[in-house]
């Protein structure tokens, strides 16, 4: 196995435009140097773009002094951390060759990780900006997301609003993540916490009949980020990461993340509606207090109890 790592560092870069940036107060000026010296445009280099970015950057100005210290020391990544996650899952998916370009840099402050798979590439950006609990498990989904669009021949887009399509991507990541680097909890796997686990499992009939139902409407902006981000009407909040975790571990009972990792995009519409209306069935005789017991035993790898009647 061939896995290239190529990494591309923009720290500096950042870190001499806010230099020049700290002393300015006039925010049209302050943006002139960013483009300048920095240029870090996550969606694309538009106008729509560009806005959607200084919208980003306004907020996250007056926050940067703060983390400071953080940016300089790289956010704390290793070589290590990113070389072990990205050829582990490469291994978990059966990749056998992949060039792969890591950005490290700053971003807005706001969680904004990501990758595409572009022609033979793998793009990565990872913010040094941001605080996380653990760097490993974030290199790792990112390559199976972008690992799995190659193989399944999907160019990656931050246009693309299927839900089935993020089902699918976030599932099997969550279960390859959790193969390549072992031993941590369910929601750490999940980017989540103990509490919206066992709330997601309390709920699973009712967030798998409304991920069910949303499937039939046209794709959109709104409905993905009120299933995999945030929402103001959906309660649990990111539960298209619990659907997607559940849809994952129900087709991996057939077939390896190798294979899952294979299936066209033609195919997943059809494939996420039979095994969401599949898991629902099995899951109907569901009791109250059984499904607490049900995400226990997920959350320390134990068999799973019957829970139907």
């Amino acid at each position: 196995m061939a896995v290239t790592i190529t990494v591309s560092d923009w720290t500096d870069r950042f870190l001499t435009f806010y230099a020049q940036a700290v002393a300015e107060s006039d925010p049209d000026r302050r943006w002139l140097l960013w483009m300048e010296h920095y240029r870090f445009l996550p969606f694309g280099d538009t106008a729509e773009a560009e806005s959607d970015a200084r919208k980003l950057f306004e907020v996250a100005w007056c926050q940067y002094p703060r983390v400071l210290g953080r940016i300089r020391r790289r956010g704390g990544v290793t070589q290590r951390q990113y070389t072990r996650a990205i050829q582990a899952v490469a291994r978990e998916l059966g990749i056998e060759h992949a060039d792969v370009r890591l950005q490290l840099g700053v971003g807005f402050l706001n969680r904004m990780h990501y990758a595409a798979a572009i022609n033979d590439q793998i793009y990565m950006f990872y913010p040094v900006d941001y605080d996380y609990e653990d760097p490993e498990l974030i290199f790792g989904n990112l390559a199976s997301l972008a690992f799995h669009h190659q193989k399944a021949g999907v160019q990656s887009s931050v246009e693309a609003y299927d839900l089935a399509e993020q089902a699918m991507v976030q599932g099997v990541a969550v279960h390859t993540v959790q193969r390549a680097c072992p031993g941590r909890s369910l929601s750490a796997y999940l980017q989540a916490n103990d509490s919206w686990v066992l709330q997601c499992a309390a709920q699973t009939v009712p967030v798998l009949r409304d991920f069910v139902d949303a499937l039939d409407l046209p794709p959109q902006k709104g409905l993905l980020r009120g299933f995999f981000w945030e929402s103001d009407y959906l309660e649990p909040e990111r539960s298209g990461h619990w659907v997607s975790h559940l849809l994952a571990g129900k087709l991996l009972s057939t077939r390896t993340l190798a294979e899952l990792s294979s299936i066209r995009p033609e195919e997943w519409g059809g494939l996420v509606r039979r095994t969401c209306l599949d898991l629902i069935r099995e899951l109907g005789g569901i009791h109250t207090g059984e499904p607490v017991v049900w995400a226990e035993a997920h959350q320390h790898g134990r068999p799973v109890p019957s829970v139907t009647s």
